[in-house]
């Protein structure tokens, strides 16, 4: 039996995000999220952290 394979998209940071990488991808704009209920989660080694704002 043959699985077709996906690759999770990248997801893109902030651009104020600390430690960004230079071939990290990044946000032209912030103005996405004005006045909107943002989720954040963070990848951790052992689980997720899910931060609601």
């Amino acid at each position: 039996m043959y699985y077709q394979r996906y690759k999770y998209p990248r997801t893109p940071h902030l651009s104020f995000s600390p430690g960004v990488g230079g071939d990290d991808l990044k946000l032209d704009r912030n103005d996405l999220f004005e006045n909107c209920q943002v989720v954040v989660t963070e990848k951790l080694d052992v689980g997720i952290k899910i931060i609601i704002v």
